[in-house]
């Protein structure tokens, strides 16, 4: 089948970037909180998470546009 033939893919049932990550980001969660690993702070990992999770949106929105 030749490129011009080729379909795009369906996005429908598809994650954005935001949601596979957040996605991610609550197992890594859950794993390094069960893990016993005390060094391990819940409150930045939040932080970090929504300041990503931030720009991912913004950069999504853009992609709209």
């Amino acid at each position: 089948m030749s490129e011009a033939e080729t379909k795009p893919l369906n996005a429908k049932g598809m994650q954005s970037p935001a949601a596979a990550f957040e996605s991610f980001c609550k197992e890594e969660r859950e794993r390094r909180a069960n893990s016993g690993d005390e060094s391990f702070d819940e409150e930045k990992f939040e932080a970090a998470m929504n300041l990503a999770l931030k720009k991912l949106k913004v950069l999504e929105g853009e992609d709209l546009q």
